[in-house]
């Protein structure tokens, strides 16, 4: 029997997070009106708004894909957020650049939603959002150009290999390490020179450690040599945690050390 709006209306918060969990398409516009007016409203419980915006993405009709792309407008950052949560479940490669503009929320929760709806959407994003994510590693706000770093690694497209090697270069350290993180997940061997000589040389120890792991990703030919390198001169006991650890995953003879992860920070 279909669920109404009044069943809807007289549940309980568990009772109605279940209803909700099991509507699927297709739902009638008022319906869907009454589902958006559960997410927005600020009355409601926290897990009700956003089991709510999940079910308008996952219905993917016209009418709650509108309601979604209206959240992500609102002047209420909560409701920001749950315009990219329920845009993490839809199919419409278009609503990808929608969720892209979220990376440059002035919120860093609506950013950090919107990332991980991309990250649910790999191939929508490498379908149509590799320009607009290079146009964001040159924004002001450094929390916008790394999750963008981050992505364009995801996407292995080689339109992102030299834009990322910039970052590698940039004055910020969290820009070269999301830059060395992108590169590892880019899966480009010529990158490994650059990667190793940050592992080396770069002052900062995170940076350091997140070229080790990009390597680890990229599986060079030389790479257990170069893990014992640095795990012999590297002086911070963080990097050379991570190096360890990366030979024992990989599945090299191995030292089980024990460190305290980036001690100096």
């Amino acid at each position: 029997m279909a669920v109404t709006i009044g069943q809807l209306e007289s549940a309980d918060n568990n009772r109605l997070i279940a209803m909700l969990k099991d509507l699927s398409s297709p739902l009638d516009p008022e319906m869907i009106g009454f589902v958006a007016g559960l997410a927005s409203n600020r009355e409601r419980a926290d897990l009700v708004r956003e089991e709510s915006a999940v079910l308008l993405g996952r219905i993917q009709q016209p009418e709650s894909r509108n309601r979604l792309l209206e959240f992500t407008q609102a002047d209420d950052p909560v409701v920001r957020e749950l315009g990219a949560l329920g845009l993490g479940e839809d199919n419409e490669s278009a609503t990808v650049l929608t969720l892209i503009g979220q990376l440059s929320d002035s919120v860093n929760k609506v950013r950090n939603v919107a990332e991980r709806s991309l990250l649910k959407r790999s191939e929508a994003v490498a379908s149509v959002g590799v320009e607009p994510l290079i146009q964001l590693l040159s924004h002001s706000a450094v929390l916008t150009r790394s999750p963008a770093a981050r992505l364009l690694g995801q996407t292995k497209d080689e339109r992102a290999l030299q834009p990322l090697i910039q970052q590698l270069k940039a004055e910020e350290w969290l820009d070269r390490m999301w830059g060395a993180n992108g590169l590892g997940s880019l899966g480009v061997l010529e990158v490994v020179s650059d990667l190793q000589q940050l592992a080396k040389e770069d002052p900062k120890n995170r940076v350091r450690a997140s070229a080790v792991e990009a390597l680890g990703e990229l599986r060079p030919p030389n790479l257990q040599e170069f893990l014992d390198e640095i795990i012999e001169d590297e002086s911070d006991e963080g990097v050379r945690k991570t190096a360890e650890e990366l030979k024992l995953s990989l599945g090299f003879d191995s030292d089980d050390l024990e460190y305290d992860p980036f001690a100096d920070d």
